[in-house]
Parts: C-alpha cells; structure tokens; sequence
C-alpha cells in the first residue's frame, strides 16, 4: 500500500477464540453521572469484578 509498490500485503483471518478482550479503563468518573459499565462480560470482555482499576483479573501498574 505504501512505499515502494515492491512489497505485498497479505490479510490475516482471525477468529474470536484466538484472542481475549479485557476492560480496563477508568470508568469510575463515569458513575457519577449514571454510566455503569459492569456488563461488559455479556459481549465476551474480560473485566474486574465491580468494574475496578486494579482488579483480580487486571492490573495495570499506573495512576491515570
């Protein structure tokens, strides 16, 4: 696509099972104002219990 027309690109198929979907966003400024974010499992997303930063599933070592 770009560069020298030389190289060749090719797509990759990917299936759901080949990989895992996990939340982690600082959501609790959200709940203030009526934004819950504690069913995101239903779509197949990991996420920390009560929708927490630092969780038993997810740990990002940063303060946002």
């Amino acid at each position: 696509i770009f560069g020298n027309n030389r190289e060749t690109v090719t797509t990759v198929t990917v299936s759901p099972e080949d990989y895992n979907v996990y939340w982690n966003i600082p959501t609790f400024m959200c709940h203030k104002y009526g934004f819950n974010f504690n069913q995101v499992e239903s779509f197949g997303i990991i996420q920390n219990r009560n929708d927490e930063f630092r969780g038993e599933k997810v740990a990002i070592l940063y303060d946002p």
